[in-house]
């Protein structure tokens, strides 16, 4: 059968016009184009099958699971479906890559789809192989077309003072501050071009009155500066190197501005930083040089270099307190961004919950791992060691830390989005410079995107590695040619639930423009559903994505820029005849019912975060301001890495209904389609979901039974109550359930560590089928960590 489905490709002439008649469905227009225009060239394509996973079925069947074995079974199943389903067309991507015609190809089992990069010949072949639905055309986009940022973040410059760290040094080796007014000896300094370099009063010193400053000459005149310090550490076997650093509003240049040592004579230098980011104001760097293999020789030599064309401030550094010591002890922790305070992320930290245990990971454009606020966070895979070998078997050969997807490596490193992004999950502020991350404690994952596609296999690289929960600032517009494939999106978020992940994402900037109109203004995948449906959104199907707004940091007024709802879930041929890509009509469960918006369509965004100006780390070490809602969304993403850590076993639709009822409402009253839900308060969310009482079945027959894993503070007092439908219970001195008339079923105490189990049965009585029986707990946590008493989530079982 291979031969024969292989024999049109050897039929081929590389100029043959491509027009199989037969194909014209399953490989979609914008793919035929770049064939047509050029057929010897290999174009980036996804294939998806006719054959798809039952979502909602493979939910139930690993509901049981606890989250992370879940995804691995889960994996291991979808991997099972697929190599069944594409058995062919792996046979045959296989040959055709043999013979030159494919250069690349990967397994999609998260939807039952595959990808390749193929000339068109190989293209056509495959479209012929039974059982695909179609074949569509996947392009390396600009980052910028996904990135969720404005085109012009503004820089917000923020004056901090610095102070030195004084005490706690065994032995200082050197130290200089600039204060007699000229350098010693040990100096050395070099210019070119217009590079100047001074000590002056000037510019504002760090300490004291005077500090070494180097810039331009000339407005619009390049230069370069260095500043040499050769000392004698031959009697030392540990230094640590610290200085003051300022930099002058300079753009950062790679490769220029940059902190090197030398241990033989300057013949050759190591590099110890980046130099950038300071934002003008001056900051404490410090350097453990033992980490770096260098030789403490009699003269070991530091050099700070800088280049750029204008004067102080405009471009320019400034240095400090040069300082070499043995020691220096940690710099006091940064204050919170006032973005993180506004969102309670400080009031959990300060009862144990910053993250700790959760995997979070950032779907984006790479990540500086090295930089001091994030070289601690980074997740290391535990199952694939660098060696050559795939030993997870996920198909991702020595993922240690992530993959790079637009470079099919696994160094997802590309950084400057990216790394703005996981600054505002993460950053734990180690550098001592800002403290920027909603989630300090949280590990972080990388991948790296490129293209539409990329960002589905992410998701199922996160399934791969049972990841707890993931965020992405990149996202995929109604004017984009192909159109982004909605279903596809909602196919494999609706995978992502089924491993029991929540998902957030960026939702576009493109609020009010016509050219991105309702209701497609939100971006996908933010505008898929989530994995709870708000009370008052009609129901529908669920997915795993919580689409996440902006609110303005300065001032808490809306950020206008914001994709904005509702979102359609219905026939798209209705908006677009030509719309190219196949449509699951399980699927429309949202309409809206046409540009008019006669129909309420699915309520979205569903959350808000701050941007506009928020602090978060950039490349090379430093600092910057960020935007758009590529900068809200990472704080949503940060605050489920918390809600995991609060409690390991909520699942997705605990994290999204904590979330948004707890949010601090704005705009209409309730769920609208400007702020979703409202801006997310994390402490309160937090206080839903440290105890939660949750059905191991969802549904049950009268006369069966009926368990509930209840969790929560160790050892705690805890009661347990049901009710046939919701309202207000007073519990005298404790507070108010959500139950009408609320019943306790038990009264108990958690285990060591924090679990119970109730097992009820469903009385026998056929009045009782078709109603819904509303389960509650409260624990007594009046002694722990949060000094109050704790209510969970209320919960449903529907008797059959």
């Amino acid at each position: 059968m291979l031969q024969s489905l292989l024999l049109p490709l050897l039929l081929l002439s590389p100029q043959a016009s491509i027009q199989a008649d037969s194909n014209t469905l399953v490989v979609k227009p914008e793919l035929r184009e770049v064939m047509h225009i050029a057929p010897l060239e290999h174009h980036r394509a996804y294939i998806v099958m006719t054959e798809q996973p039952d979502a909602v079925a493979l939910r139930e069947q690993f509901a049981h699971l606890p989250r992370g074995e879940r995804q691995l079974a889960l994996s291991a199943e979808l991997r099972s479906f697929s190599e069944t389903s594409q058995a062919t067309l792996r046979e045959a991507a296989s040959l055709l890559t043999s013979q030159g015609h494919i250069s690349w190809s990967e397994p999609l089992w998260i939807a039952n789809s595959f990808r390749v990069e193929a000339n068109a010949a190989a293209i056509e072949t495959l479209a012929a192989i039974p059982g695909i639905s179609y074949i569509q055309y996947d392009p390396m986009r600009d980052p910028m077309e996904m990135q969720d940022i404005p085109l012009k973040v503004a820089i917000q410059q923020r004056a901090s003072a610095g102070t030195s760290s004084g005490s706690g040094r065994a032995t200082t080796y050197y130290f200089e501050d600039f204060e007699s007014g000229s350098l010693g000896a040990e100096w050395a300094t070099t210019t070119t071009g217009c590079g100047r370099e001074q000590i002056t009063s000037s510019f504002g010193p760090y300490a004291g009155s005077k500090h070494w400053v180097c810039d331009s000459s000339s407005d619009g005149c390049y230069g370069t500066v260095t500043l040499t310090l050769t000392v004698d550490l031959s009697a030392q076997s540990t230094v640590q190197l610290q200085y003051a650093f300022k930099d002058l509003n300079d753009e950062f240049n790679t490769g220029s501005d940059i902190l090197q040592a030398s241990d033989d004579g300057g013949t050759t230098w190591k590099k110890i930083a980046d130099l950038t980011g300071s934002n003008n104001a001056y900051v404490l760097m410090n350097h453990d040089l033992d980490t770096f293999g260098l030789n403490y020789v009699s003269n070991f030599m530091i050099r700070w270099s800088w280049y750029d064309n204008y004067s102080a401030d405009t471009d320019g550094f400034a240095f400090d307190n040069i300082e070499l010591a043995d020691y220096f002890p940690p710099p006091p922790p940064p204050s919170p961004e006032p973005n993180l305070v506004k969102h309670q992320a400080p009031d959990l930290w300060g009862i144990g919950i910053d993250g700790s245990g959760a995997v979070l990971l950032n779907i984006d454009s790479g990540t500086d791992r090295n930089h001091p606020d994030l070289a601690n966070r980074i997740w290391t895979n535990p199952n694939d060691p660098v060696d050559g070998v795939d030993n997870d078997g996920n198909g991702y050969v020595d993922d240690y830390w992530g993959w790079n997807f637009s470079g099919n490596n696994n160094n997802p490193s590309g950084g400057g989005h990216g790394t703005s992004t996981a600054g505002i999950m993460v950053g734990d502020g180690s550098g001592g410079v800002r403290q920027t991350g909603m989630a300090p404690g949280a590990s972080l994952a990388v991948c790296q995107l490129g293209s539409e596609a990329d960002h589905w296999g992410a998701l199922q690289w996160g399934l791969s590695v049972a990841v707890d929960c993931s965020s992405s600032s990149y996202s995929y517009k109604w004017p984009f040619s192909p159109r982004p494939d909605y279903h596809q999106h909602r196919a494999v978020s609706e995978i992502v639930l089924a491993g029991g992940q929540i998902h957030c994402n960026s939702i576009g900037n493109q609020g009010g423009s016509s050219s991105y109109p309702i209701p497609f203004n939100i971006s996908a995948p933010g505008n898929v559903p989530g994995p709870w449906i708000h009370p008052q959104q009609a129901n529908g199907g669920i997915a795993a994505v919580l689409g996440c707004s902006g609110i303005s940091v300065g001032d808490d007024t809306y950020y206008d820029p914001s994709g904005r709802g509702p979102s359609a879930w219905e026939d798209i041929k209705i908006y677009d005849s030509s719309y190219p890509h196949s449509q699951n009509q399980s699927y429309w469960d949202y309409p809206v019912g046409g540009w008019g918006l006669p129909q309420a369509g699915l309520l979205k965004p569903d959350i808000a975060g701050y941007t506009d100006g928020c602090y978060t780390t950039s490349d090379g070490g430093g600092h910057s301001t960020f935007g758009g809602t590529s900068c809200a969304t990472p704080h949503i993403g940060g605050a489920t890495a918390l809600m995991v850590s609060a409690n390991a076993r909520a699942e997705p639709r605990h994290i999204s209904e904590a979330l948004q009822i707890a949010a601090l409402d704005k705009g209409s009253v309730g769920k609208d389609l400007n702020w979703g839900s409202g801006v997310a308060k994390v402490y309160d969310a937090a206080m839903r979901l440290i105890h939660l009482a949750i059905p191991a079945q969802r549904t049950a027959p009268i006369g069966s039974n009926v368990t509930v894993n209840i969790s929560g503070p160790a050892n705690a007092t805890y009661g347990l109550f049901y009710s046939l439908s919701l309202g207000t219970t007073t519990l005298p001195n404790i507070g108010d359930l959500d139950l009408a008339s609320g019943k306790l079923a038990q009264v108990s105490n958690l285990s060591a560590t924090g679990e119970s189990t109730f097992i009820g049965v469903v009385p026998n009585n056929p009045l009782l089928v078709g109603k819904t029986v509303y389960v509650q707990s409260v624990c007594n946590d009046l002694a722990g960590a949060t000094g109050q008493a704790l209510f969970s989530l209320v919960e449903k079982v529907e008797i059959q």
